[in-house]
């Protein structure tokens, strides 16, 4: 093996490390911290049916979410392939936009508009 090749093999071995670490450190985290009082309260949690609600919205949500992207997806992915139209730059940008912003910086803009102290967030608690 050359020296190219062994550097090659050790920068992508590197960066599959890395995903990995970011994988799977809070997934053993967040396992450590689930079965810390013991798998007895773990079941117990589990079985609660605030969980069970919350895992069936979260489904719900999730089918409901998937079914309109995939809708949305392709017909604007069409769109944008087969057509030559006036702002087609900006639809893409608007494509784009959920690969540039960080998760976290959305999940922040999110609670900043929809959460209790916001004017938003204040006239949704009372309807």
């Amino acid at each position: 093996m050359t020296s190219h090749m062994l550097l090659s093999v050790a920068l992508r071995s590197a960066a599959v490390g890395y995903v990995l670490l970011l994988i799977f450190l809070p997934l053993a985290t967040l396992t450590q911290q689930s079965i810390a009082s013991g798998w007895d309260r773990f079941i117990q949690d589990l079985s609660a049916p605030q969980a069970a609600a919350a895992l069936w919205l979260t489904i719900e949500t999730s089918a409901i979410a998937t079914a309109i992207n995939a809708v949305f997806g392709t017909l604007s992915a069409l769109v944008l392939v087969r057509y030559e139209f006036p702002g087609r730059w900006l639809l893409n940008a608007l494509v784009d936009l959920p690969f540039a912003i960080p998760t976290l910086v959305a999940g922040l803009m999110i609670a900043a508009i929809y959460g209790p102290t916001s004017v938003l967030g204040t006239w949704l608690q009372q309807g």
